[in-house]
């Protein structure tokens, strides 16, 4: 599996863990290619790695800024 699919696969781990099956699924695919983009753009990802805690706080800027968009 390349790195990019592997990204996006623990990325849909992590909401399911956060949020639960039941509303895992109805996230956009928008949002999650905000958090993967957020996960690239802040982690190691174009060295060639990340690890949870990147897509932790990705999850959480990307959930912030969508419910307080003025405020960050």
């Amino acid at each position: 599996m390349d790195l990019e699919r592997q990204l996006r696969a623990d990325v849909d781990v992590r909401i399911e863990v956060a949020f639960g099956r039941e509303y895992a699924d109805r996230f956009p695919q928008s949002f999650i290619d905000a958090v993967v983009s957020d996960v690239r753009e802040t982690s190691a990802f174009e060295e060639g790695y990340y690890n949870s805690t990147d897509i932790q706080w990705a999850l959480a800027r990307t959930v912030l800024a969508l419910s307080s968009p003025n405020e960050i």
